[in-house]
């Protein structure tokens, strides 16, 4: 999984690689959302969230001049993951899961909290284009399967937005009140029902030829 991917909307730019020039950057929205927002990781004196999952994984990285907006991280199968690593007793309940190839995890999603809101096209938000991002690369990388943990609340705002997720195991409480779950998404499926906004990759240059 070596194709890196570059999407331009609404002045932010997207780019999916493994060697981000803004990862820096992108640890420290991590930090900001998962340490001292969510308070899911311990903070960092140097303000970095980093872990043993990134270095084997692409990095989807929206920006806006030079400023890292969004975030999300994907590891191929054959690497580490935090579901079998941290979260396995979501999906194992006493037996060894069989994932199903050509999958990938999919972790990490940050969106700065000054943008979480903000439409870039119609009802869509940079979390949508995170994930139009990700379409793209799993298109281009013949990946077939996404593997997730998220909040029971994200777990139906996906399925709202045609990503037909799939629980995998029982929803545990976390200990900060959080209802948690695994999940698989089907990518040829989430395509067979998504909106057209997610497999329009050259939006922005129908966007400048509208503007002309």
């Amino acid at each position: 999984m070596e194709n890196n991917i570059f999407m331009q909307e609404n002045g932010f730019d997207l780019a999916v690689s493994k060697k981000h020039k803004l990862l820096i950057d992108c640890y420290k929205l991590r930090h900001d959302v998962f340490a001292k927002e969510l308070e899911w990781v311990a903070e960092e004196d140097n303000r970095l969230e980093i872990d043993k999952f990134d270095f084997a994984s692409n990095h989807i990285v929206i920006s806006q001049n030079q400023k890292v907006n969004a975030y999300m991280r994907v590891t191929p199968k054959h690497s580490p993951w935090l579901l079998t690593d941290t979260f396995s007793f979501l999906i194992n309940e006493g037996r060894d899961h069989e994932f199903l190839d050509n999958s990938v995890e999919v972790t990490r999603l940050a969106v700065d909290a000054q943008f979480r809101k903000l439409k870039i096209h119609q009802q869509f938000t940079l979390c949508d284009m995170l994930i139009k991002g990700l379409l793209q690369f799993s298109l281009e990388n013949n990946i077939k399967h996404w593997y997730i943990v998220v909040s029971q609340e994200i777990f139906s705002l996906l399925n709202r937005r045609g990503l037909d997720c799939q629980q995998l195991g029982k929803t545990t409480v976390m200990p900060d009140g959080v209802r948690t779950l695994a999940a698989r998404i089907d990518v040829e499926t989430f395509i067979e029902n998504c909106a057209a906004y997610y497999l329009d990759f050259n939006m922005q240059e129908q966007e400048q030829q509208l503007a002309a």
